[in-house]
């Protein structure tokens, strides 16, 4: 059993506005800070979490999920460092 906490996800309920500092727009899953042991990276846990997320976003009547990617990522061939990747999950 693991006595250690492998992983991370800061999340919250906003607007498809805040990045832009306007409070308007329809209601969004903000996904902040996201982290991984690297041990337990590339083997599907990540997207087991996002499905999570996706779960909690369409429960709370979320029209979107919003991640963000600001710090140095090592896998820069998928999403280059310091962009905003907007993971919109709900048509």
């Amino acid at each position: 059993m693991l006595s250690q906490p492998v992983g991370y996800v800061h999340f919250r309920f906003s607007m498809d506005g805040e990045l832009r500092g306007e409070m308007s727009g329809a209601p969004a899953l903000w996904v902040f800070n996201f982290q991984l042991e690297p041990a337990l990276q590339r083997k599907g846990l990540g997207r087991h979490i996002m499905s999570l997320l996706e779960l909690i976003a369409r429960k709370h009547s979320m029209q979107s999920i919003q991640v963000m990617i600001l710090a140095v990522c090592t896998c820069a061939d998928v999403v280059p460092a310091g962009s905003l990747l907007l993971y919109m999950c709900i048509p």
